[in-house]
C-alpha cells in the first residue's frame, strides 16, 4: 500500500505512514461530486444476472455460491462489472482510471469486513453502513472509543433510541423535500448550531406569540385599560389617561360613570369642547349619572360667568334635584294663577317666578320691556271684554325668560240663579239672609209673591229676617239687563218676647214730640199733613261684642260632620246666652193718601226688656246698635184741659 501523501510503500495493515505520519483512511471521505458521478455511472450500467450490481447494500438475482472467491464472485472470466466497461480487474496495487486520484488498493476495496481497529470516527460511509453516519467529532464520552459497523449493529435497539447522538437518526420522512433536508442535516458539520438556531427561533416565536396574546388580552380588558388610565392621570399624563379610558369605554359603551371620568380628564387636559360633548352623551344615556353630568356643565359655565348658557342647559333638564339646586340660574316664564279663557266674573290674576327677579307685564296686548309695569300686586280684570296679559321674567343674573301671553274674556252670557246661603226653615231667633251675588250682576227680590224685576228691592247687604212667615223670590240681572233663573225661599221666625208693640209706638211718637221732630202725638210734621209712622217687621241678632251674628254655611274650617247639618239644626245648637236679639223699628213718612216712604231711620228694641236704642250703619250698610234713648224723653205729655173762665161761645156762627 502506497502512502497517498509522500508515496512511501507501507504495509497493508498499517494505519499511519511510517515516513510522514499521515493517517491512512480505509474508507474515503464523503465527497458529493464523486458520489454523484458514481451514481450517474451506475444508473447507466445494465446488470446481468448473477452479477453484482454495484457497491451498495443490495445484490442481483444471482445466488451467492458458497466457496466462491471474491474475484470469482465479483467478476467472472476476469471481467469487471458494467461499471468498468469490461476491463480486466486491475492488478493489486493498481487503480482504475475512474479512481486514479483515490488511494484504494484492490484488496482494500474488496475486503469484506475491515477490522474493528481499522476504523476511525470519520471512516464510515453513508451507504456502506446502513445510512449510519457519525460526525467527525464525537461527544466527549465516546471520543476514545472505536466502533465497528458490526459492533454497532449488535448493540441493543434501545440504546439507539435512547442514546443516539444524532437527532436525525431513524427520522422518518415521506416527502422529497423533507428527505433532502434530513440528509443535509445528517451530513452538515454545523447541524448542532442549526438545531440550536432553530430552537432559538421557535422559542422566539413562542415568546412573540405569548406577548402577542398578552397584548391582545390587555387590549380587550376593561379593567386593565381603566387601571392604566388611572395611573396615567395620577402622574398628570392626561393624554395617555384619555387614550386608555377611551379604549375602556369602547369596550363597554354603556358605562356612563367612566364617561363622566373621561369628561373630567378632558377638562384637566384643557379640552372643554370634548368634555361637554362627553357630558351630553352621559345625559342622553340617562340614569343616575345624568344629574352629575348636568352639575359638571353648570359648574363649568358658571366659572366662565356664561349664565345664558346655563339657563339654556337647565331648560332642557327634567331632573328635579338639579333644577332645585341651580334654580337661581334659571329664568322661566312667569306662572299665571288663572288659565286663559272666558269668565263671567271678575278675574284676579297673580303672577309668580321660579326665583328672585323682576316680572314686567302689559295689559293692552303690547310687547313688555323693562319700561313696562313691574308686577307687585295681583292684576284685577273687572271690566267686561277682552283682556290680554303679556309678561316676562328677569332673574338676578340678568337672564330674560321668554314672553308669555294669555287672554281673558270677561262676559256674562246669562246670569246664574242667585245662591241664597240661608236655607228655608223655622228659626227661634233672627238670622241674616245672605245671597252670593254673581259678578257684573245685580240681585232683586220680593216678599209679596210677585216675580222680581228691575224695580223691585235690590239686594245690597244681608236681609234681616222678617218676623213671622215670609216668602222670598230672588232673581239676578246682568249689566246688559239679561235675567237669570229665580230662587225662592220660605222662612218662619218665632221670637219669644213680652214686648208690647203699641207701647213702643207711643214712646217713639212722644220722643218725636218732645224733641220737636213732630208737633203732636199723631206724629205730624210742622205745617204739613205728612206724619211719621213706625212699624216693627224684622229682627236682628248681635254677638256679645256688638258684631252682627252670622250663621256658618259650610265655609272653610267647618268639620265635615258639622257641615252636613242643616242651617236650622245649626241655629238650634246656638247658645242664646251668647247673643242679643232686637226688634227693628222702621221709620217712614205717610201722606194723606196713604203713601209711605222710609226715612232711613231705624230703632232697636230689646226683646227682653223693651229698651229702645238708637242705630246707625257701618261701611257695609249693616245696622249697629247705638245708645239707649232716655226714657224721660219718651213720656207722652198730658192732654190740655179747657179754661173755665174763658168766654163760652154763644152757639154756632
Amino acid at each position: 500500500m502506497i502512502c497517498p501523501n509522500c508515496g512511501f510503500e507501507m504495509k497493508d495493515e498499517d494505519l499511519y505512514c511510517e515516513n510522514c505520519g499521515q493517517e491512512i483512511h480505509i474508507v474515503p471521505l464523503f465527497e458529493p461530486e464523486i458520489e454523484q458521478s458514481i451514481t450517474d455511472n451506475l444508473s447507466n450500467i445494465e446488470i446481468q444476472p448473477g452479477e453484482y450490481n454495484g457497491y451498495g447494500d443490495e445484490y442481483s438475482d444471482a445466488e451467492f455460491v458458497e466457496g466462491q472467491s471474491d474475484e470469482e464472485y465479483y467478476a467472472e472470466d476476469g471481467q469487471y462489472a458494467d461499471e468498468y466497461e469490461g476491463e480486466e480487474y486491475p492488478e493489486e496495487g493498481e487503480y482504475s482510471e475512474e479512481y486514479e486520484d483515490q488511494e484504494y488498493a484492490e484488496d482494500e476495496y474488496l475486503e469484506e469486513e475491515p477490522a474493528e481497529d481499522e476504523y476511525s470516527e470519520e471512516e464510515y460511509s453513508d451507504e456502506e453502513y446502513d445510512d449510519e453516519y457519525y460526525e467527525d467529532e464525537y461527544d466527549e464520552e465516546y471520543s476514545d472509543r472505536d466502533y465497528s459497523d458490526d459492533d454497532y449493529d449488535d448493540e441493543d435497539d434501545d440504546f439507539d433510541e435512547e442514546f443516539s447522538a444524532d437527532p436525525f437518526d431513524d427520522f422518518e420522512y415521506e416527502s422529497e423535500l423533507i428527505r433532502k433536508f434530513v440528509e443535509f442535516m445528517r451530513n452538515s458539520r454545523a447541524k448542532w448550531l442549526i438545531i440550536a438556531g432553530i430552537a432559538v427561533v421557535f422559542i422566539a416565536i413562542g415568546v412573540l406569540v405569548f406577548l402577542g396574546f398578552n397584548k391582545i388580552r390587555k387590549a380587550n380588558s376593561i379593567d386593565y385599560q381603566y387601571q392604566q388610565a388611572m395611573e396615567a392621570a395620577m402622574d398628570g399624563d392626561y393624554d395617555t389617561a384619555i387614550k386608555y379610558l377611551d379604549k375602556a369605554i369602547s369596550l363597554d359603551p354603556d358605562d356612563y360613570s367612566k364617561k363622566l371620568l373621561l369628561a373630567d380628564y378632558y377638562f384637566k387636559n384643557n379640552n372643554p369642547d370634548s368634555a361637554i360633548l362627553t357630558l351630553w352623551e352621559v345625559i342622553r344615556g340617562g340614569g343616575d349619572t345624568a344629574a352629575s353630568a348636568y352639575k359638571k356643565m353648570v359648574e363649568y359655565y358658571a366659572s366662565l360667568q356664561d349664565y345664558a348658557m346655563i339657563n339654556t342647559i337647565l331648560k332642557e333638564c327634567t331632573i328635579t334635584s338639579v333644577l332645585d339646586e341651580y334654580q337661581e340660574y334659571l329664568a322661566l316664564e312667569p306662572t299665571f294663577s288663572q288659565e286663559e279663557g272666558t269668565y263671567d266674573d271678575i278675574v284676579t290674576l297673580e303672577l309668580s317666578s321660579n326665583t328672585n327677579g323682576t316680572i314686567y307685564y302689559t295689559t293692552d296686548g303690547s310687547e313688555p320691556n323693562e319700561s313696562s309695569q313691574v308686577y307687585t300686586v295681583p292684576i284685577v280684570m273687572e271690566d267686561l271684554g277682552q283682556h290680554t296679559i303679556n309678561a316676562y321674567f328677569v332673574n338676578s343674573y340678568g337672564i330674560k325668560s321668554d314672553v308669555i301671553r294669555k287672554s281673558y274674556l270677561i262676559d256674562i252670557v246669562q246670569p246664574n240663579a242667585p245662591n241664597v246661603l240661608l236655607e228655608s226653615g223655622t228659626y227661634d231667633f233672627p238670622i241674616p239672609i245672605e245671597v252670593d251675588v254673581q259678578r257684573y250682576c245685580d240681585v232683586y227680590y220680593t216678599t209679596d209673591g210677585t216675580p222680581p224685576n228691575l224695580n223691585s228691592l235690590m239686594y245690597e247687604s244681608p236681609i234681616y229676617m222678617p218676623i213671622g212667615s215670609s216668602h222670598f223670590i230672588f232673581v239676578a240681572f246682568s249689566q246688559e239687563s239679561k235675567q237669570g233663573d229665580i230662587t225662592e225661599c220660605d222662612y218662619n221666625l218665632n221670637i219669644d218676647s213680652e214686648v208690647d208693640f203699641e207701647e213702643v209706638y207711643t214712646k217713639l211718637l212722644a220722643y218725636d214730640l218732645l224733641t220737636g221732630k213732630s208737633v203732636d202725638m199723631d206724629g205730624h210734621m210742622a205745617a204739613s199733613t205728612t206724619k211719621y209712622n213706625y212699624t216693627i217687621t224684622n229682627a236682628i241678632t248681635y254677638n256679645k261684642d256688638g258684631s252682627l251674628f252670622l250663621l256658618d254655611h259650610g265655609q272653610e274650617g267647618i268639620d265635615v260632620e258639622e257641615d252636613e247639618k242643616s242651617d236650622v239644626e245649626k241655629a238650634k245648637e246656638v247658645d242664646l246666652d251668647d247673643i242679643e236679639i232686637y226688634f227693628i223699628v222702621t221709620e217712614a213718612m205717610v201722606d194723606v193718601y196713604g203713601n209711605s216712604m222710609k226715612t232711613g231711620t231705624y230703632y232697636l228694641v230689646d226683646t227682653e226688656e223693651g229698651k229702645i236704642y238708637m242705630t246707625g250703619k257701618d261701611d257695609e250698610g249693616i245696622l249697629t246698635k247705638g245708645e239707649e234713648i232716655d226714657p224721660n224723653l219718651m213720656i207722652a205729655p198730658a192732654a190740655p184741659q179747657p179754661d173755665p173762665g174763658a168766654p163760652q161761645p154763644d152757639g154756632p156762627f
